[in-house]
C-alpha cells in the first residue's frame, strides 16, 4: 500500500514541477481574461467563454480543466468585472475554484494606457485516494477516503498598452497559502503548499492587409516560484473579422495549432490541437482544448468582430486602420489641446505684461503732465518768444527753438519723445537750459519769423497740442 501511495504522489509531484499546479491554456490568446485578471472588462462588452481542456489523451490520470468565465464593462468604462469558475483534475487530485476579478483601466494619453486587476475567490483540493489503482481494494487506507482542503485564492494583474503594444503581468496563487489535509487513517497530515506562478506577456498587432489580414503576434513568458521561465509563443492570423487560424510554440513541450470562426454576431467557436515535443509523444499523447464564447451586449463599433487578445484595450473589433487614424487625431486633437493651453498662457502673459506697461505708462504720463506743467509756469516770465508780436526773430545772438514739452527730469523728457514719436511719427531732439533747470524737446532750430510759423502750423495740424497739452511756443538761449 506505502508503495501504492508514494507512487501517486509522485506522479502528482512531477506535474507540479511541469507548472501544472495552475492550468495551461492556449486560447489566452482569444480570451485573455483567462491568465490576467487586469483584462476583465478589455472586450468592452459582457462575454462568457466556456473552455473544456483534455491534456495528454492516451496518458490514465492526464489533466483535465474546465472552465467558465463572464467579464464585463461598466458604463464608465473604467471599470472592468469578472467571474471565474474552474474544475482541474489531475490523476487523485482535483481543484476547484471561484474567483472574482475587479479591474480599473486607465489612459494617460491616447497612446498610453493601463490596467490593474485583482482576483479573489475561494480554492478548494481534494486528494481523491479511492481512485488509486490496486489490487487490494479491501484495504480501508483506499476505501471511500476522500480529503478535502480548502484555502482563499488571490491572483493580480497589470497590462501596459502602448499604440499597438500590450504588455502584461499576472500573478497566480499570491499569496502562496498551504492547504493541509488531515488523514482519517493510518497517515496523520499531508500538505499542499500553492507556490505563486508568474505570467509575463507581450503582443503586438500588424496590419498586414486593410480589411483583410491582421496579425497578433505574443511572447507568454510562464515561470513558478524557484522554477526558471518557460518562453511559449504565439501567432494569431485574423481574416475579415470572421475566422482566425493560431500557430504557437511551447519551449521544450509542445506545438499547438488552433483554428476559429465567429458563426454569429454573438456567437464564436474555437478548438486547439496541441502536440507535445517532449518523449509524451511516444504514448500518443495529444491534447484538445475546445472554447465557445457569447457575448451578451453588443458595442456600436464592434459589429462581427474576432475575439481577440487583449491588445489595444479601448479597439477591440474596430477596423485597425481606422483605429490608427483615430489614434493619430487624438494625438493631434492632444498636441492642438496643448498648444492651446500654452497660447492661453502666453496670451495671459503678455496681457498681464500690457497691464502693467498700461499701469506704467499713466503713471508715466501723470508725471509728464505734473512736469511739464511745473516747468511751463516756471518759464512763462522768462526766454519765450511772442511769435505774433515780435517783428523779426534775432538769430545772431540767439538760438530759437521750436519747443514742445519742457521737464525738469531728463527720464521725462526721453519719454515724451518716444511718446510723440510712436504717436505721431514726430522727430525731436532735446536741449538743457543754461540753468539746468529744464529739460526742452523740440523739433527744430528757426532763423526767422516765417520758418516759426509755418514749423508751428505743420505741429498744429498733427493735433500735436492735444498730446502735449499745450502750446507751442518758441525758446531762446544766448549763443
Amino acid at each position: 500500500m506505502k508503495k501504492i501511495f508514494a507512487s501517486t504522489f509522485l506522479f502528482m509531484i512531477c506535474l507540479n514541477l511541469f507548472g501544472q499546479q495552475i492550468s495551461l491554456y492556449n486560447h489566452y490568446a482569444i480570451n485573455p481574461y483567462l491568465i490576467n485578471p487586469a483584462r476583465a472588462g478589455s472586450n468592452k462588452n459582457t462575454t462568457a467563454f466556456l473552455l473544456h481542456r483534455q491534456q495528454w489523451t492516451g496518458i490514465s490520470g492526464a489533466p483535465v480543466t474546465d472552465l467558465i468565465t463572464i467579464d464585463g464593462i461598466k458604463k464608465s468604462e473604467k471599470i472592468g468585472l469578472g467571474i471565474t469558475i474552474a474544475n482541474d483534475v489531475t490523476n487523485i487530485v482535483s481543484k476547484t475554484s471561484v474567483l472574482g476579478s475587479y479591474a480599473y483601466h486607465g489612459k494617460i494619453n491616447s497612446n498610453n494606457k493601463f490596467s490593474l486587476g485583482l482576483s479573489a475567490g475561494i480554492m478548494q483540493n481534494r486528494i481523491q485516494f479511492d481512485k488509486v489503482v490496486t489490487d487490494n481494494y479491501n484495504d480501508k487506507t483506499l476505501l471511500n477516503n476522500l480529503e478535502t482542503g480548502t484555502a482563499m485564492d488571490v491572483n493580480f494583474g497589470t497590462t501596459y498598452q502602448w499604440k499597438k503594444l500590450d504588455i502584461g503581468l499576472a500573478v497566480n496563487q499570491l499569496f502562496g497559502n498551504k492547504i493541509s489535509f488531515t488523514q482519517q487513517s493510518r497517515f496523520k497530515e499531508l500538505n499542499w503548499q500553492n507556490i505563486r506562478h508568474f505570467l509575463l506577456t507581450a503582443g503586438y498587432s500588424f496590419i498586414l492587409k486593410k480589411d483583410l489580414l491582421t496579425l497578433d503576434p505574443t511572447l507568454l513568458l510562464r515561470s513558478a516560484q524557484g522554477l526558471p521561465f518557460q518562453a511559449e509563443f504565439t501567432s494569431l492570423l485574423k481574416y475579415k473579422k470572421l475566422a482566425w487560424i493560431s500557430l504557437s510554440y511551447r519551449h521544450e513541450s509542445a506545438v499547438t495549432m488552433g483554428l476559429g470562426i465567429n458563426a454569429l454576431d454573438n456567437l464564436s467557436f474555437s478548438y486547439v490541437y496541441e502536440y507535445p515535443v517532449t518523449n509524451l509523444n511516444r504514448f500518443s499523447a495529444n491534447t484538445h482544448e475546445i472554447m465557445i464564447g457569447y457575448r451578451f451586449m453588443k458595442s456600436k463599433s464592434n459589429g462581427n468582430d474576432v475575439w481577440q487578445s487583449g491588445n489595444n484595450l479601448d479597439n477591440q473589433g474596430a477596423d485597425p486602420l481606422l483605429l490608427e487614424q483615430f489614434d493619430q487625431l487624438q494625438q493631434r486633437v492632444e498636441i492642438l489641446a496643448q498648444e492651446i493651453k500654452r497660447s492661453k498662457s502666453e496670451q495671459q502673459v503678455l496681457k498681464d505684461d500690457l497691464q502693467r506697461k498700461q499701469n506704467k505708462d499713466e503713471k508715466m504720463l501723470r508725471e509728464l503732465d505734473k512736469d511739464r506743467s511745473d516747468a511751463i509756469k516756471m518759464e512763462e516770465d522768462s526766454n519765450k518768444v511772442d511769435i505774433l508780436n515780435i517783428i523779426v526773430i534775432d538769430a545772431e545772438k540767439f538760438n530759437n527753438y521750436v519747443v514742445i514739452g519742457a521737464y525738469h527730469g531728463i527720464d521725462h523728457a526721453k519719454h515724451f519723445q518716444k511718446i510723440i514719436k510712436d504717436g505721431k511719427g514726430i522727430d525731436s531732439k532735446m536741449m538743457q537750459s543754461k540753468n539746468k533747470i529744464f529739460y526742452f524737446v523740440y523739433t527744430k532750430i528757426i532763423y526767422d519769423k516765417t520758418e516759426a510759423i509755418n514749423e508751428i502750423n505743420r505741429l498744429k495740424k498733427l493735433n500735436l497740442e492735444d498730446v502735449i497739452k499745450s502750446n507751442i511756443w518758441i525758446h531762446k538761449e544766448s549763443k
